[in-house]
């Protein structure tokens, strides 16, 4: 078959899935395209002595028509001079076809600092997402068919996992590029996923901001007390101490469910995250408030094994809590709040906020990195290990009170400069007068009495 081969008529050139195509060019002869399953690539053919032979020019469009054109020119050329370029060229050693299951294996075994959970769910989006890929060959991966994917688990999974996945993608095949280059030719190869960024494809994602509402966080405290009362169970019991904790530390998710009695310290009254658990991978000590000590007391005398949430409890409790839906879901029900884990670690850190924290204590608070802030580098955290106790009593008499369960703190009294308070008093007795009498003259005058 001849076409007029355009960049246009090639990107419009449907695959072919069940045996090779091939397209000459009607302006350059010998010139062509085959077209296989997953892939378009360009020839060069020419008979030599009444034997046809053919060279594999590149794929496209990692190689541009142009340039396969150029080369097809070339080898006119030397057939005009009497070189004979199929004979010149050096015997092409057959590369060994890498599997993105291959890349998968190797992605694990080399990346020795992945964390378990990192670790668990890249290997979930390989099996389930990428699965239709783990047999193919990652140089025939496009960016079409990247883009295609990405937009195929968007429909049936949702914009977040879409991205996700491709992401993994990237990350498998950038290490892949390191691992095997020696076994395969990745001179004219680039990431299919760099695509995305150059035709915006990513899903547009926007950060949640749903926290616990100010005027529901009590609601919401007592709806956990109250599922706490009336369900006995030992597993609904420590999901709601897990709730609990989590509104009045701001930690994540898995950073408190793992955590162990060695990381608790009922003398000193603090708990510690180790790096390896952070997202930050930065340690991480909090100070308890009164609740915290009283409730970490109180899981102590019914630990039941080395976590201080423990999971499955009536099931030999190996493990730490993983799963605490149909206890949030009661929550959720009684209160009439609907929240996630992370709402409460954004409740948590809003609660600071509007109680007008200092903003490297709420950064401290939260463990979240400061990044280009000269003045953050100076301030160490060993300074004044206890600085963060009362910030965190705060945040507790703040929600305790909105549960009412302890009394809001008094309107602060505004105060006076004392140099000003000296100077007033001199004044009232330079008139003879007390300081309430000369505040009143000075009400007067400034309303014009």
């Amino acid at each position: 078959m001849k076409a007029n081969l355009t960049v246009a008529y090639l990107r419009a050139l449907p695959f072919e899935p069940v045996k090779p195509k091939f397209i000459t060019d009607r302006n350059l002869r010998g010139f062509g395209v085959k077209v296989l399953r997953r892939s378009k690539v360009f020839f060069f053919e020419k008979r030599i002595h009444g034997k046809p032979k053919r060279i594999t020019l590149g794929r496209f469009p990692d190689l541009t028509l142009e340039q396969a054109r150029q080369t097809a020119i070339a080898y006119h050329s030397e057939l005009a001079k009497g070189n004979d370029p199929f004979k010149a060229r050096p015997a092409k050693t057959k590369a060994r076809r890498i599997s993105m299951r291959e890349v998968g294996e190797a992605y694990f075994i080399t990346r020795t600092n992945l964390r378990p959970q990192s670790v668990r769910k890249m290997q979930y989006v390989l099996n389930r997402y990428l699965k239709p890929w783990l047999d193919l060959h990652i140089l025939d991966i496009t960016g079409q068919m990247a883009l295609e994917l990405h937009r195929e688990i968007t429909i049936n999974n949702g914009a977040v996992i879409a991205n996700i996945s491709l992401k993994y993608l990237r990350s498998f095949l950038n290490l892949a590029k390191i691992v095997y280059k020696d076994r395969l030719d990745f001179s004219n190869w680039e990431n299919p996923v760099r695509i995305f960024a150059e035709a915006r494809a990513w899903n547009p994602v926007k950060r949640r901001t749903r926290v616990v509402p100010k005027d529901k966080l009590g609601a919401w405290f007592n709806a956990v007390l109250a599922v706490r009362r009336t369900r006995r169970h030992p597993t609904t019991i420590v999901g709601c101490d897990y709730l609990l904790f989590l509104a009045l530390t701001g930690m994540r998710r898995t950073e408190a469910a793992s955590l162990t009695w060695d990381d608790v310290s009922l003398e000193a009254s603090y708990v510690s995250v180790k790096s390896e658990i952070t997202k930050n991978h930065a340690p991480h000590r909090l100070p308890f408030s009164d609740y915290l000590q009283a409730l970490m007391e109180k899981r102590w005398r019914e630990r039941v094994n080395h976590y201080v949430f423990p999971g499955n409890i009536d099931r030999s409790a190996t493990g730490y809590i993983r799963h605490t839906r149909n206890t949030v879901n009661r929550v959720s029900a009684l209160s009439r709040v609907d929240f996630s884990y992370h709402d409460l670690r954004r409740t948590f850190i809003s609660t600071a906020e509007y109680l007008n924290l200092n903003h490297y204590v709420i950064k401290r608070l939260a463990n979240h990195k400061i990044s280009k802030d000269e003045t953050a580098e100076y301030i160490s955290s060993q300074f004044d290990a206890d600085r963060l106790r009362g910030p965190m009593q705060q945040i507790t008499d703040f929600i305790l009170a909105q549960a009412g369960l302890r009394e809001p703190d008094p309107p602060k009294q505004e105060t006076i400069e004392p140099g000003l308070l000296i100077r007033l008093q001199s004044e009232a007795a330079a008139q003879g007068l007390t300081l309430d009498q000369l505040a009143q003259t000075l009400i007067g005058h400034a309303t014009g009495g």
